[in-house]
């Protein structure tokens, strides 16, 4: 899951910030596919809301665009965390979402350890979801101050006086940039290794010398994995419960592996 895919001919390449940036074909059909449903409940609104609608295909493209800014935001996070420990790394936007990957050693700039210890793999595991929370965070400070209807995520309060969301296009763009930003984040901090969450518990129990930390990483992995997988089985999203019981299965079989001493 958090390997970089193979190249094709079909990637997007780019550089950012003096990061490289791949974005694998795949990420595309992922986000389109995801955002499908949000498309078309945000072209019935959007009729409802000012007789008219651009289409969903339209507000489809609104939502791809804003997940990939969301998450290259995110992966842009672990890398600007990776550099402040001197380590050079690239990006890769994918099917499953994203990974920022730390180049070779040869290319550390000055190197100042020869492995990250457990504080700086937490604070690089962090900094991700938190640049991403940030990002939804600054989008609904700019939405309250040009008076752009949007609501706190996962809630029905509103952040603006507007009685009618308009510009609406803008609207969809600010809900498209905050909601990926915040579940994707929050998702990600769930302590299920390997996600973020996942390396910030492993971290914390090397930090506090816990007995065996990379056992009851797996451990703790698998138990939240049963339960969120179920969680999201139950309100009916697949996706997730299918992604958190694939989590789930690899933890159990990195703890037997474990055991058996590989």
């Amino acid at each position: 899951m958090i390997q970089e895919p193979p190249r094709s001919n079909y990637d997007l390449n780019f550089e950012l910030l003096g990061y490289q940036i791949r974005v694998f074909w795949g990420f595309w059909i992922l986000a389109a596919i995801l955002g499908w449903s949000w498309s078309e409940y945000m072209h019935a609104y959007s009729q409802v809301v000012t007789e008219s609608s651009p289409g969903p295909f339209v507000f489809l493209l609104i939502w791809v665009a804003a997940v990939f800014l969301s998450i290259l935001v995110h992966e842009l996070g672990h890398s600007l965390a990776f550099s402040y420990f001197g380590i050079r790394s690239h990006i890769v936007l994918h099917h499953m979402g994203g990974v920022a990957i730390a180049n070779s050693f040869g290319s550390w700039d000055g190197a100042r350890q020869g492995r990250l210890g457990s504080r700086e793999n937490v604070i690089v595991s962090a900094a991700g979801p938190a640049l991403q929370l940030a990002l939804a965070a600054v989008t609904l400070a700019i939405a309250y101050a040009f008076n752009i209807s949007a609501t706190i995520p996962f809630t029905r309060i509103p952040l603006s006086d507007a009685a009618n969301p308009q510009p609406f296009l803008a609207f969809a763009f600010v809900q498209a940039i905050v909601l990926p930003s915040v579940f994707w984040a929050l998702l990600n901090l769930a302590p299920v290794f390997p996600m973020d969450g996942g390396q910030i518990l492993r971290g914390l129990l090397e930090i506090f010398n816990v007995r065996d930390p990379h056992h009851a990483t797996h451990l703790t992995s698998l138990i939240v994995a049963a339960l969120l997988g179920v969680y999201f089985l139950s309100v009916g999203q697949l996706m997730p419960a299918m992604l958190f019981m694939f989590l789930g299965a690899t933890n159990y079989q990195m703890m037997q592996m474990g055991r058996s001493g590989f």
